[in-house]
């Protein structure tokens, strides 16, 4: 399209000339001097005159109409060659941009890669503290639980003891009762065997 345009520029120039051209030919033709013929003599001499004027301003015209040529010849290259740069500019900088998406795309996965690891190492440390949280609170609750056990144990032991302790004091308590009871058989006995002995002894005399 745009080349299409440009060439129908260059025609419509060179269209352009040319009428121009052919404008300043038909106006020395037409303003062109008329002189007064001679009158006629005897002796006729066909001669055809030219216009020195009208040839330099022929002559003019064409090279101008060259010059002009040239310098749209000149023109056309200039931009011909203008594109050519400027195509030449334009795959320059569509091969750097590619280069720079492409940077930027593996530098963009070196951040993705960078921040999975990052989360990875982050989710690891947290897996480490909640274990190590879940390895103390189980620690304690062991601990807890053999203080519990302990405990228990030593109440049972004391309980045991006092037990022991109820069991040694009852066990005293019956043996001195019993002791006393036997005391109080035997000298009741005793008693018995005196009286017993005195009966005797008042029979006898």
């Amino acid at each position: 399209m745009a080349s299409q345009r440009r060439y129908s520029r260059y025609f419509l120039l060179a269209l352009a000339l040319h009428l121009t051209l052919l404008v300043l030919f038909t106006l020395s033709a037409l303003l062109k001097p008329q002189r007064p013929e001679p009158e006629p003599t005897e002796d006729i001499i066909h001669a055809t005159m030219f216009d020195a004027a009208e040839i330099e301003a022929q002559e003019q015209a064409m090279n101008a109409a060259k010059a002009a040529e040239q310098q749209a010849e000149q023109a056309k290259i200039a931009e011909q060659q203008a594109q050519e740069r400027a195509a030449q500019a334009a795959e320059a900088a569509t091969e750097q941009a590619k280069a720079e998406a492409i940077e930027k795309a593996a530098e963009a996965e070196q951040a993705k890669a960078e921040a999975a690891e990052k989360a990875k190492a982050e989710k690891t440390e947290q897996a480490k503290a909640v274990a190590a949280e879940k390895a103390k609170a189980e620690k304690a609750e062991q601990a807890k639980a053999v203080a519990a056990e302990k405990a228990k144990a030593e109440k049972a032991e004391q309980a045991k003891a006092v037990a022991a302790e109820k069991a040694k004091a009852e066990k005293t308590e019956q043996a001195k009762a019993v002791a006393a009871e036997k005391a109080k058989a035997e000298k009741a006995e005793q008693a018995k065997a005196e009286a017993a002995e005195r009966a005797k002894a008042e029979k006898a005399e």
